[in-house]
């Protein structure tokens, strides 16, 4: 069950990358964390895995 919006998941992408345009093109690009499936497209079929990615990745940066 998915607690966070992709709203939420947005973000924190947009507060790792820098901007919503870069933002987009995260979500749409191919990412090797979900064998090369974009983020949005991973989302659409288990959203927890890219929240997962993305609090451990903000963690690490001090993004949360």
């Amino acid at each position: 069950m998915v607690v966070f919006t992709k709203q939420e998941a947005d973000a924190i992408v947009q507060r790792m990358v820098g901007s919503q345009e870069f933002a987009l093109r995260w979500w749409d690009s191919p990412n090797y964390a979900f064998g090369l499936e974009t983020p949005e497209n991973t989302w659409r079929q288990d959203p927890n895995q890219v929240w997962q990615y993305l609090c451990f990745h903000a963690e690490k940066s001090g993004v949360l």
